[in-house]
């Protein structure tokens, strides 16, 4: 009973270590890659939002002379992340986070980097198969515990430098909302008040999650796991 509930406090911990580094409440997730300029107001006009940002995401393969990493396009997805104010830091490993400045620098999935004999510093090509091809900096190792739009293999860079490689200026996938109340029903207003307002302007919402929506979804995850060991014990 007590090794179980030392588990499950431990899982508690990780979750709320995890959810204190987002600092938003719902991810609106589109169709198509929209104009920042377009969605982004249509968010932040909402009563009770506090802040809304643009996210562009693509997925990617990481390239070494030219050679395909054994992960390469598993899951993996690069997200361009604003350095001045991110909506979210991952955990931070090896090496460091991105800063204002940076341009053609990434931080990987500290898994990811061990598989492939990857290590801060080595400059690798990133293959966004339709949008190009391009050699990024490694700056920094992350330790994932996310879902959703921060899953696993994630590969963040900065917004703008992201965005000049693939020329895409101003656009994105995805948007990411902070809410002024973070309890459960204020959120769930907020995303059915954003579902309607982006399909009267036929901009097509394919997902929206929401933070207690995803802590649900990985406590659950966890419960599986421990369930499974203490069944093998």
């Amino acid at each position: 009973g007590g090794d179980f509930r030392k588990i499950v406090e431990g899982v508690n911990a990780t979750l709320d270590a995890e959810f204190a580094r987002r600092d938003y409440d719902l991810t609106v997730e589109f169709e198509q890659i929209q104009r920042i300029d377009r969605a982004v107001p249509i968010a932040t006009d909402v009563e009770g939002v506090a802040k809304a940002e643009m996210l562009f995401a693509h997925s990617v393969s990481i390239l070494r002379q030219g050679q395909r990493t054994k992960e390469a396009g598993v899951a993996s997805q690069l997200i361009g992340a604003p350095p001045e104010d991110p909506m979210y830091v991952p955990m931070i490993v090896a090496g460091r986070w991105i800063r204002p400045g940076d341009d053609r620098v990434i931080v990987v999935n500290r898994e990811v980097a061990d598989d492939n004999n990857l290590k801060v510093g080595d400059v690798v090509s990133l293959d966004l198969a339709e949008l190009g091809r391009s050699d990024w900096e490694i700056i920094g190792l992350h330790k994932a515990v996310g879902t959703g739009v921060y899953s696993v293999n994630n590969i963040y860079a900065p917004r703008q430098a992201v965005l000049a490689a693939t020329n895409r200026i101003g656009r994105g996938e995805a948007v990411l909302v902070k809410t002024r109340q973070h309890d459960e029903a204020t959120i769930k207003a907020t995303a059915d008040k954003l579902q309607a307002l982006y399909a009267q302007r036929n901009m097509k919402v394919t997902a929206i999650t929401t933070g207690p929506g995803d802590r649900l979804q990985m406590q659950m995850a966890f419960a599986i796991v421990i369930y499974m060991l203490l069944a093998m014990a």
